[in-house]
């Protein structure tokens, strides 16, 4: 209803600080430019962020030349300031990124062609992400509704399934490696762990 969009647009105002470049006429900026936004917005606005996420990171202006062209290099020092940044700031700092490469090397039931699940060194960067990242969750779609084939369990796939799939935590203890399978739900516009009925 017209009300429940404004109560919602009103609580994501109020909890959420959203910066927008393309909407300030910035044409890049880099990680640190970034966390020195959120500085000054708390200070000017006298909150405390529990949260930041930087969505996505490749739109981050990157000098891969300062590090002799090695992106590995570069990438490694850049994770190194988000988990330094999150410690001193005591803040959950999240970085939005997308797999290398997917090659669509499996046909599913119905015929289509999917991609496998990336593995933790699979992300655009590879193995820097695996060894810096504190904790590493990817978000993964199978085609749907399907059956498909995960080593040698064949798994049937429903309408708007989701794996959010925790594929590091560090350090140990703070959580557990796994896949939790969501659906969402086009009715009530939200993701649920019931399982719709075929």
């Amino acid at each position: 209803t017209e009300a429940e969009f404004i109560s919602a647009v009103t609580w994501v105002d109020t909890h959420f600080w959203i910066c927008n470049p393309d909407a300030l006429n910035i044409p890049s900026f880099d990680l640190a430019t970034f966390y020195e936004w959120a500085a000054a917005c708390e200070l000017q606005h006298g909150v405390k962020f529990n949260t930041t996420v930087v969505d996505p990171w490749n739109d981050l202006e990157m000098d891969i030349m300062s590090k002799g062209g090695r992106e590995d290099m570069m990438l490694a020092d850049a994770l190194k300031m988000v988990r330094d940044t999150s410690r001193i700031n005591n803040r959950v700092d999240f970085v939005v990124t997308h797999i290398a490469a997917p090659s669509t090397n499996y046909t599913s039931g119905n015929g289509r062609r999917y991609a496998a699940p990336a593995e933790p060194t699979s992300w655009a960067g590879g193995q820097s992400w695996h060894r810096r990242a504190f904790t590493m969750l990817m978000v993964y779609r199978p085609p749907s509704p399907d059956t498909i084939k995960m080593g040698r369990r064949e798994i049937t796939t429903h309408r708007g399934e989701t794996w959010v799939m925790v594929q590091k935590a560090k350090p140990r203890g703070v959580g557990k490696l796994g896949t939790c399978r969501l659906w969402f739900d086009p009715t009530c516009h939200q993701y649920t762990e019931t399982q719709p009925e075929s």
